[in-house]
């Protein structure tokens, strides 16, 4: 069993049993002294539980879900198919 314990300042993304996720974007971009980030995961099957420490106003972190409503612990909109949370 592998274990991490991510800095209060990383984000992070669990993923239970039979989970299939695709990672479309995961870009990176200096601003400044800031990073600005955007972010896109495609959940094809199962569950993530996601946790975005640290985000910038320019960034983005978006998931995209096969079906049913995202349950989000901050702020979310969400389609069928794309759910964006802000935090």
């Amino acid at each position: 069993m592998v274990t991490y314990k991510p800095a209060a300042e990383q984000n992070a993304v669990r993923l239970t049993q039979n989970t299939t996720l695709a990672f479309d974007k995961l870009n990176l971009t200096a601003a400044g002294t800031d990073v600005v980030s955007d972010t896109e995961l495609d959940l094809k099957a199962g569950k993530i539980y996601a946790s975005v420490k640290k985000f910038n106003a320019l960034s983005q972190y978006t998931v995209k879900i096969p079906k049913a409503s995202p349950a989000c612990a901050a702020p979310c909109s969400a389609s069928p198919w794309t759910a964006r949370c802000g935090v």
